[in-house]
């Protein structure tokens, strides 16, 4: 956590703590939201000039080395993560570089071809600007795909190698990822900006600060203005620092997007998850159950989209995330799945609840795991025992 504060006290001094522009958003504001947009920016321009006169005193140059550490740390957690993701994925992969090379830029090409006509047979001004206005397009949609085929035949290969390679290139890529870590907290001790942090003068409104600019007030004005229940969600969530911590250590709520860019972070729809399953789940408010509560509010903040099997017309369009938490914990109080899983946080867990397929074909798999004879492995003291699988 240390670390995350002393990221965001760095970006102050690289980039004043500016969000990327968003994309615009396609919901209406009501008056009511037109205010609450109003108040959460206000709130967050106050946080923002609280946090720059509190670090106003730390060396950027200091702070410029920091940063340099913790980008380092990220593409080390980005490796790490593709590796993950890679594992098994070589048909999907193929999919994607087939959809790249045929229907984007193949259509952008046969786009292209038609505008070139167009244009050579515009005959007046206002049919040469459309033509020409239609080419810039296909010719950008045509650099989009060529880009797209670029990062998914990396990908492609990527899942190539892990599919052969896969526990070693995961292996590699957590150890290299340890390591940078292991460097980024020794680069913390030497900049010697701790006291800052430890001492708690910024540690909650980094936090809410942070909690603001990934929501973005107009998100969540849009979220809050549907009802007073979804208002009151929100100033729920702003006024309680160690849940909004435990979220961003999880890594936040999911975004939306539009078109190929990211939108606000849905933290309100996590908030109104993770309340639903506190109230139908009591036991859900501690331990391993309140840290797979979290994985799934935040997990499921956007709506995943169910596979369902093409028969089953009635099948919901989404997975439900209150029922993949009840899912997992019944999975977990009855011992069926790993005695591990009780030691996993909500970071490791948004691994674990983030499937699109449906509940029943989750049990389905655990049932024909359970049917194979058990497996024996050798222990520590070199003696044979059995293993459920």
């Amino acid at each position: 956590m240390n670390r995350l504060c002393l990221a965001l006290v760095a970006g102050m001094f690289t980039a004043a703590l500016a969000a990327k522009p968003e994309p615009p958003a396609p919901v209406e504001l009501t008056k009511k939201g037109e205010q609450l947009e109003a108040a959460y920016a206000a709130e967050m321009k106050e946080l923002k000039g609280d946090i720059q006169r509190a670090a106003s005193s730390i060396d950027s140059g200091k702070m410029a080395t920091y940063q340099k550490a913790l980008d380092a740390e990220k593409e080390a957690r980005k490796k790490f993560n593709s590796a993950k993701q890679a594992t098994g994925g070589v048909k999907k992969a193929e999919g994607l570089v087939n959809h790249a090379k045929g229907k984007w830029i193949g259509g952008a090409k046969h786009a292209i071809k038609n505008a070139e006509k167009k244009l050579k047979a515009a005959k007046n001004d206002k049919e040469r600007a459309a033509a020409q206005k239609e080419l810039a397009k296909a010719k950008e949609g045509l650099a989009a795909g060529e880009q797209a085929l670029k990062e998914r035949m990396a990908a492609l290969e990527m899942a190539k190698r892990a599919e052969k390679e896969g526990p070693r290139m995961i292996k590699e890529a957590a150890e290299n990822l340890a390591k940078v870590k292991a460097q980024t907290k020794q680069v913390f001790a030497k900049v010697g900006m701790g006291k800052l942090i430890d001492e708690g003068a910024i540690d909650g409104k980094l936090v809410k600060y942070v909690v603001l600019m990934e929501a973005t007030p107009r998100g969540l004005a849009e979220y809050a203005q549907k009802s007073s229940k979804h208002e009151a969600l929100i100033k729920q969530l702003l006024s309680d620092t160690g849940l909004m911590r435990r979220m961003l250590v999880a890594d936040g709520a999911q975004r939306t997007k539009v078109g190929r860019k990211q939108g606000p972070a849905q933290y309100g729809r996590a908030m109104e998850i993770y309340t639903r399953i506190l109230k139908e789940a009591p036991g859900a408010k501690e331990g391993i159950l309140n840290e797979l509560a979290l994985a799934v509010a935040l997990e499921h903040s956007v709506p995943i989209a169910q596979r369902n099997a093409k028969a089953d017309t009635n099948a919901p369009a989404h997975v439900d995330p209150v029922k993949r938490f009840q899912h997992f914990a019944q999975a977990h109080t009855t011992g069926q799945l790993d005695p591990a899983f009780a030691q996993l946080n909500a970071w490791d867990l948004r691994w674990v609840v983030d499937g699109e397929e449906p509940d029943e074909i989750l049990a389905w798999g655990r049932r024909m795991l359970a049917n194979y004879q058990p497996a024996h492995i050798m222990t520590k003291d070199y003696g044979w025992r059995y293993v459920r699988m």
